[in-house]
């Protein structure tokens, strides 16, 4: 069946009876275990509808459907199939909208050019359909959540877009899931995603499947991130150790959500946040405890953010900062994440939230560290570029920066005098990894916390005005030998 040129109104095909003569009214296609084809040529000049009065559209055969017009190619009823494994293939720049009721043709739909629209999960095929993207895009715009859950999607080395828009002013969610028959999603080539809202709703469009393969996510959300990390964002939940293309995240947020797959939701490529000189706010998240192995790219030109919901995260690829990177934290002071790669470039370092974040790894990024909230540690010298430099780095009031046993004494007096630390900021002492001896005078508007079990002894003629506290360990691992503060001033906890 062919739509030529010179057609220059809307036209529609719809049977009372089927092509093949029965009496159900049904639309069938048989090329005779050839294949069958619709085709619509560039230059019809309208839009078209493929449908009956009543019944469905029937494949007896594979269906090949090539569409170059500018106009849209809708079928408006469901397609079924007779004698199993029917494929649909989706060719041309053209639209194809489906319309109809669900369908149940189990062999696949490709998508090789232009889009292929449904409002519906059951539009794109029955249960066990594989869903692959080749060159083509797949839009759903919908006004209820999808759940794909009984269809893997594929994408080829020609590569794919996948766009999830609600068109409902409600919160949406939508997903391809694992499901009973353990349904997976698969990357040759580089799969976009693009989720699209301009209602209030936070939705969320999720590849929850097993992910494999060495083709990279690349994806574009809608929000400012101003509020809340999570409004529109891609959620990626399954088991992705076997997929290394990488992930990046041009607008919006990522957030790498799984229980049971702790660490393994990110894959194993590199993360680039943001695209370089664009002002759009990108983020990359996770609330699951483990090891992310990926090195991270953070691009220069607006808000780029690493959200850490958990405690126990652990970064062990290398940060590349050509622009400055804010490590936001959720939850109570207890919560601990740790970047043990190497942090380097030409960006900074903000850290907010509560918690603590440690820095373990040999820093040489050459921006300034602020700590505006919370914790930052500091194993020894080398985790905090510019520590002996007055402007290098900043400690709010009511923020700690706490020293790891790397640190000397003399170390301690250098950073004293830099005039980073803000009054009411804390000075912190971590002994885990080793007893510290501090003869330095403690002085000005400063706290000073001592955390971890080994012994912190101080032994100068401290003056700060500041409250002196012991988190971890018991009275006889602080030593004042030179008298501490007030003895009001002191406190264990």
């Amino acid at each position: 069946m062919t739509f030529n040129n010179n057609a220059d109104s809307d036209v529609s095909v719809r049977l009372t009876t089927s092509i093949s003569n029965t009496t159900s009214g049904n639309l069938t296609f048989d090329g005779g275990g050839s294949g069958a084809s619709l085709n619509v040529n560039s230059g019809a000049q309208g839009n078209f509808t493929i449908g009956v009065s009543t019944g469905n559209v029937i494949l007896n055969d594979n269906l090949a459907i090539t569409h170059n017009d500018t106009g849209t190619l809708a079928i408006s009823r469901g397609i079924l199939e007779t004698g199993g494994n029917r494929s649909v293939t989706k060719s041309g720049s053209g639209l194809l909208n489906f319309t109809g009721a669900s369908s149940t043709f189990t062999g696949g739909l490709n998508i090789n050019e232009g889009t292929v629209q449904g409002s519906v999960v059951s539009n794109f095929g029955g249960a066990n359909n594989t869903l692959t993207l080749n060159g083509g895009t797949m839009l759903l715009q919908t006004n209820a959540s999808q759940n794909f859950n009984n269809k893997s999607l594929v994408v080829g080395a020609s590569g794919g877009t996948l766009i999830h828009n609600n068109t409902a002013a409600t919160t949406e969610n939508s997903q391809f899931a694992t499901g009973t028959g353990g349904y997976t999603t698969t990357l040759t080539g580089n799969l976009t995603v693009k989720n699209y809202d301009n209602s209030a709703g936070a939705d969320v469009f999720s590849l929850n499947q097993n992910i494999s393969g060495t083709g990279k996510i690349i994806f574009e959300g809608n929000n400012t991130l101003s509020v809340n990390i999570g409004d529109k964002r891609l959620q990626l939940g399954g088991n992705n150790t076997l997929w290394s293309g990488g992930l990046e995240v041009r607008k919006g947020a990522v957030l790498f959500a799984s229980n049971a797959n702790a660490g393994a939701t990110s894959g194993t490529g590199n993360i680039t946040i943001g695209v370089t000189s664009s002002a759009d706010a990108a983020a990359i998240a996770t609330n699951v405890a483990g090891t992310y192995v990926n090195n991270v790219t953070v691009t220069s030109g607006g808000t780029r953010i690493v959200e850490g919901q958990d405690t126990g995260i652990i970064w062990s690829g290398n940060f590349s900062l050509a622009g400055d990177l804010s490590y936001r934290m959720t939850g109570d002071a207890a919560v601990v994440n740790t970047i043990s790669g190497d942090l380097s470039g030409a960006g900074g370092l903000t850290k907010t939230g509560n918690g603590t974040l440690t820095l373990s790894g040999t820093n040489t990024y050459l921006g300034v560290t602020t700590v505006s909230l919370g914790t930052l540690l500091a194993p020894s010298p080398v985790s905090l570029p510019g520590w002996d430099t007055a402007g290098r780095y900043s400690v709010s009031s009511g923020a700690s920066l706490f020293l790891g046993s790397g640190f000397s004494s003399a170390n301690v007096t250098t950073i004293l005098g830099t005039g980073n630390l803000a009054a009411g900021a804390r000075l912190g002492f971590d002994t885990s990894s080793g007893d510290s001896v501090i003869d330095s005078a403690l002085t000005g508007n400063l706290s000073i916390v001592k955390n971890g079990n080994n012994t912190l002894t101080l032994s100068g003629n401290n003056s700060h005005t500041g409250a002196t506290t012991i988190n971890e360990g018991t009275p006889t691992t602080v030593a004042f030998t030179a008298g501490p503060p007030p003895s009001t001033k002191v406190s264990w906890k």
